[in-house]
């Protein structure tokens, strides 16, 4: 869900969903309004602010640093959820 705070001129992704495809259900929910840059702005089309890695790991388009950076989200095997790193990563400082 993207959002646009009062006399911001961008919006930014205030939370994601994952969804399981067999049920169409929310499997798990993360809220960025906690972290302190914006998130899910960088890349133009929304889906382009999510990257996946290896396995079930997935990196977020984060606002930090000189060019951009990311936040973190490995999949926990034995808890069976995703975990996000809430400290973003910058690049190009």
């Amino acid at each position: 869900m993207f959002t646009k705070k009062s006399k911001s001129t961008e919006a930014h992704m205030r939370e994601l969903k994952i969804i399981d495809k067999e049920t169409n259900k929310a499997f798990q929910i993360f809220n960025f309004e906690h972290i302190e840059t914006p998130t899910g702005n960088v890349m133009t089309i929304i889906y382009d602010n999510i990257t996946i890695g290896k396995g079930n790991d997935f990196l977020i388009s984060n606002q930090i640093g000189r060019v951009v950076g990311y936040l973190n989200v490995n999949f926990n095997i034995k808890n069976k959820q995703f975990v996000l790193n809430p400290e973003p990563v910058a690049e190009g400082l």
